[in-house]
């Protein structure tokens, strides 16, 4: 299994984020939208290595607010950029497929 980080927005911006332990990123998605923490919007979905995963324990299964997702950016300012050689795999689901649950539209970026 991976983490999988995936965050949500609209036009009007970051709906929130959160992380999760899946076999790939429709599981992911899936899992999100079981426990009914899916905002809805666009979802970006990212594959994270374990140190990343392990700086953002407490957002496991969680929907992290928008405010919150900025303070760790601002705290941890090196932390992505420092992996982003090692952040292999990015997805993308629409937002008119992802409010509908189609897992089947998630896309490989």
């Amino acid at each position: 299994m991976s983490a999988w980080f995936i965050s949500f927005a609209d036009k009007t911006g970051s709906r929130g984020v959160t992380v999760v332990r899946a076999t790939d990123p429709a599981s992911a998605l899936r899992m999100v939208n079981a426990a009914r923490i899916n905002p809805g919007g666009e979802a970006l979905i990212v594959r994270i290595p374990p140190n990343v995963e392990a700086a953002m324990a407490g957002w496991n299964m969680r929907l992290v607010p928008p405010a919150e997702a900025r303070r760790f950016d601002r705290e941890h300012p090196n932390l992505v950029k420092a992996n982003e050689d090692v952040i292999p795999e990015t997805y993308c689901v629409c937002r008119g497929c992802n409010e509908a649950q189609m897992i089947s539209c998630v896309h490989r970026q």
